[in-house]
């Protein structure tokens, strides 16, 4: 049967609109859900003994910090007069001319006593103590005891930690790294610009990459490759602006990525393509953390703190700002724990 303009334009309309609607209900992507879950008062909290299998995160707040549970319990809180470090797996406290300080399990128990006078910095399994004057510092056994020391003759001015290597970078523009037995395995000063100085520093976790935020008045960002004694830098790039603030340098977790902040800016490097993004922030970076596909920028300006979260390569997928004295960001397993002066919040976040 031969149909009639009129009809088969009719048709044709309807198998539009029916192919129209098909396409149209079925979801094209995805999209980040953020839910909060719960919230907590840790100005004057009640402490619950933990059970063997429960997971706890470090705080730190202002003069207070301690443990939560990622289901909403406060696990220990500790006051301190000056300053504090703090890490999952023990927490320490000391002076302003502290000759010893005693490091403490999440429970409240004496690990060990550090007897080397400075100022302690835990890390990942790892404890330092960096000397009076600036310029040493000295990686600690288990039980507090020195393991080896490293004296140099400018002040540290970044410091970071791997699962193999230790790199430092002093005020002279000079970088180090050793392995974790104190083994110098490369000294170098990187040139380019008018004003020396290491402004940021991380090393990958086979020690083969250090990435570096070096000089002043042409402040740059470098990716070096370590092989034995020697390194190349295989990556540079120049910054809009110098300044003398403490800079973030951070590998992801597989080692592929490295994330840095500069000024408003933070910059996102693939290692092996060498490609990179940047996005504008608020303020400057105090914290950067990974987990699953995302990075989590936590950054300051005066009393305004913004979370940004990026999902790998660099796709901003979120962000939002809140008014505090004191803040800090937390995530593990898909959550992300905010604190905000005596308040620590929970927001989960999924993909629908």
């Amino acid at each position: 049967m031969k149909l009639g303009k009129r009809a088969a334009f009719a048709l044709a309309a309807g198998s539009f609109c029916l192919l129209y609607t098909i396409f149209a209900i079925k979801p094209l992507e995805t999209e980040y859900q953020f839910n909060p879950e719960w919230k907590i008062d840790v100005a004057n909290p009640s402490t619950t003994k933990l059970s063997d299998d429960e997971e706890i995160l470090p705080f730190k707040l202002g003069q207070s910090m301690g443990y939560f549970t990622t289901d909403g319990k406060v696990a220990a809180f500790v006051s301190f007069p000056y300053k504090a470090s703090i890490t999952e797996d023990a927490y320490v406290s000391y002076t302003a001319n502290n000759s010893n300080a005693t490091v403490y399990s999440p429970a409240g128990k004496e690990l060990y006593r550090l007897k080397i006078e400075g100022f302690p910095h835990l890390t990942e399994n790892k404890t330092f103590v960096f000397q009076p004057g600036g310029t040493s510092f000295v990686m600690c056994d288990e039980k507090g005891n020195a393991k080896w020391n490293y004296a140099g003759i400018s002040p540290v001015s970044a410091f970071n930690t791997s699962e193999n290597a230790v790199a430092a970078g002093f005020a002279d523009g000079t970088i180090c790294e050793f392995d974790l037995e104190g083994n110098l395995l490369n000294k170098f000063a990187p040139t380019g610009s008018n004003y020396p100085g290491i402004h940021g520093i991380d090393v990958s976790d086979d020690g083969k990459y250090l990435a570096v935020i070096s000089g002043m008045d042409k402040q740059r960002f470098l990716l070096c490759y370590v092989d034995g004694h020697n390194s190349k830098i295989v990556h540079h790039s120049y910054m809009d602006s110098s300044d003398p603030l403490q800079k973030i340098v951070k590998f992801s977790k597989d080692n592929s990525t490295i994330l840095y902040n500069h000024g408003p800016h933070i910059s996102i490097l693939d290692v092996a393509s060498k490609k990179q993004a940047d996005m504008d922030i608020k303020g400057h970076a105090i914290r950067i953390i990974e987990d699953k596909n995302n990075f989590f920028v936590l950054s300051k300006m005066k009393n305004t703190y913004s979370v940004y979260i990026i999902e790998k390569f660099a796709t901003l997928t979120g962000s939002f700002s809140f008014e505090a004295q004191n803040a800090f960001i937390e995530a593990k397993d898909g959550k992300l724990y905010v604190g905000r002066d005596t308040h620590i919040s929970c927001i989960k976040i999924t993909r629908e």
